[in-house]
């Protein structure tokens, strides 16, 4: 099946603890009773490599900051089949920072990243516009993006 997972913001690691350690189902998954959680779905684009990427892609400059890891804790990360991880500040930060106007052409060099074989500029695109419109929202709420990932 392979790597699910799912971009949103929170306002803090605490409130993203509850929306990641939700039992059977993800932050995006609508729950009966519960408001729905702001975020996008990524289909497999994990946040170290695929998601570095985007942001060297923006930036022009090497990505070397890492998320950290928000749920579950270190001990039981490594049996665990779901995690939330916190992405960096100036991650959120070169996202929201993308001029609309420039989104195509960071896709099309993003899809230049060996672990997109395959994609083109015109597949990424929406994916980029929508996660850059989530680094928006959380960068003017104070929030942070996270990370939810399940195998």
């Amino acid at each position: 099946m392979g790597l699910l997972t799912d971009y949103f913001r929170a306002a803090d690691q605490d409130a993203a603890r509850v929306l990641g350690s939700r039992e059977g189902a993800g932050p995006l998954t609508p729950l009966p009773g519960l408001p729905p959680v702001d975020g996008v779905e990524a289909k497999g684009i994990e946040p170290v490599v695929v998601l570095g990427s985007l942001i060297s892609a923006i930036t022009g400059e090497d990505h070397d900051e890492d998320p950290s890891l928000v749920w579950p804790d270190e001990e039981a990360a490594g049996s665990a089949d779901a995690w939330v991880v916190e992405l960096p500040a100036s991650s959120r930060d070169a996202l929201a920072s993308l001029d609309d106007a420039l989104a195509p052409a960071v896709a099309a060099r993003w899809a230049t990243a060996e672990e997109l074989a395959g994609a083109t500029g015109d597949d990424l695109h929406p994916f980029v516009a929508d996660l850059v419109a989530l680094a928006r929202r959380a960068a003017a709420a104070d929030q942070q993006l996270y990370c939810w990932m399940s195998l």
